[in-house]
């Protein structure tokens, strides 16, 4: 498949541009300061004499709905920030001050014990996608009671992208594939609401990109807009239990080694499974864990080979420091992880040990998001860092290292997050790693 308008694509956008301007004549009439009054004045006619309710999670895509709805609505705009129990470290408190700073009033509200206990054993990703949006939906209609208002004339706004329409086959006509299920997009409480026509989503239309510029242009600070996405669903997607390998993987894993070894790479494929796209279509494969040298263009090759010429893994991850060597394993010794409180208070720290390195390292702008992930090693799980460099979010790659990103800084990651008292209070971890894989073949956060 060839597609131009991905930014990753080489001159993809000047083909764009020959066939839009050059061959079709047409003009450049689009603004966006147009598309936010276009915005308002919808949001106005749509709610008229009734309100609405914003779920703000802080990222900025929550954050421009909010404002644009506000700035239609005034007082007829309730914000809530609803703590699901997924989140990372501090975050309710740190989204609180930052929308204060912007003049937004938020209700901070707890759900975590009915998010934990609906999540407490799915493993399935599209299962869980669809229990988190289902919640969210009845907390909405939970705050819309509390608030005294008519259920039948208040409107949900929410933060979602054209890219989460089109990954969950809702964006690009009737025969788009789904890649992932987005919890604000495909839940059956909130295709419900859909249509009944009472889900207001200001940045249907527009890219992440241009939700940044959209955002610097309504005067919204930068410390918010350029902050890293952080996905709906929160850590929800970033532990990994669902294990079993795929197809014919004896075949599978023996073809991994001999490409692996061809590099000059030790592999372990895991009975972990994770979350891809190709041609356009999901993919649920496993995980290739490389060990070797700290070869940059050779671990690549290697990952492009195997997620190219295999149906077997669709995701490359390269260790950094581990407790011991990396032996074949199979699902039945993996330890079994959950969206239980340790699991999550284990992610939240080695989240923020992660990002605190970034941050020190005077790297954070330079890297568009890095999810943090925990998935299961043989006794204790494993972290991995994907740190991922991309404009729209549709393709996304890893940042070149040493170039892009220094191995100190990642190497000072892994030993930290190895050293920490706090996780090892929770049980400890097996060893670090890093996702070496472009988007497409996998996607940027696991599940």
């Amino acid at each position: 498949q060839f597609h131009p308008e991905v930014l990753h694509t080489e001159r993809g956008i000047e083909i764009l541009s020959n066939f839009v301007f050059g061959i079709c004549r047409c003009k450049a009439e689009w603004k966006m300061g147009n598309y936010a009054e276009a915005m308002e004045k919808e949001i106005k006619e749509t709610v008229k004499n009734g309100h609405a309710l914003a779920l703000v999670s802080g990222g900025i895509d929550s954050v421009l709905a909010c404002l644009l709805a506000g700035k239609a609505l005034g007082k007829r705009l309730h914000a809530i920030h609803m703590d699901t129990g997924l989140l990372r470290k501090d975050e309710s408190r740190l989204v609180k001050q930052s929308l204060q700073k912007l003049g937004i009033g938020l209700e901070v509200v707890d759900c975590s014990q009915a998010f934990l206990a609906a999540l407490a054993d799915v493993h399935e990703p599209e299962e869980k996608r669809k229990i988190i949006g289902d919640l969210f939906v009845k907390a909405f209609e939970a705050e819309v009671g509390k608030l005294g208002l008519d259920i039948g004339k208040t409107y949900l706004v929410q933060g979602t992208l054209y890219t989460d329409l089109i990954e969950s086959g809702k964006g690009s006509g009737d025969k788009a594939d789904k890649i992932k299920t987005h919890h604000n997009v495909a839940s059956p409480l909130i295709e419900k609401l859909r249509q009944e026509g009472r889900v207001i989503e200001p940045n249907r239309d527009i890219f992440k990109d241009e939700v940044r510029k959209l955002s610097a242009m309504l005067g919204i600070p930068k410390g918010v807009y350029s902050r890293h996405p952080f996905p709906g669903p929160g850590l929800g997607v970033r532990i990994i239990s669902n294990l079993g390998y795929v197809g014919d993987w004896k075949k599978g894993i023996e073809d991994c080694r001999k490409i692996a070894k061809e590099h000059g790479f030790e592999i372990a494929v895991l009975p972990v499974k994770s979350v891809g796209v190709q041609g356009d279509a999901r993919t649920y494969r496993n995980v290739a864990m490389l060990t070797g040298k700290q070869d940059w263009k050779g671990m690549r090759k290697a990952c492009e080979r195997m997620v190219k010429t295999t149906r077997q893994v669709n995701r490359v991850v390269y260790v950094l420091q581990a407790e011991q060597e990396i032996p074949q394993r199979s699902a039945e010794r993996l330890c079994q992880l959950s969206l239980g409180k340790e699991h999550l208070d284990l992610l939240r720290e080695a989240d923020s040990i992660a990002n605190s390195v970034l941050a020190e390292s005077g790297l954070y702008d330079r890297v568009s998001q890095m999810p943090v992930v925990l998935f299961p090693g043989i006794s204790r799980p494993w972290v991995c860092i994907r740190d991922v460099a991309t404009e729209d979010f549709m393709t996304a790659r890893p940042l070149e290292k040493p170039g892009e990103m220094p191995w100190a800084c990642l190497q000072e990651m892994a030993e930290k997050i190895m050293a920490s008292k706090e996780i090892e209070a929770l049980g400890g971890v097996e060893g670090v790693c890093i996702d070496i894989t472009d988007k497409p073949p996998a996607t940027i956060e696991w599940e």
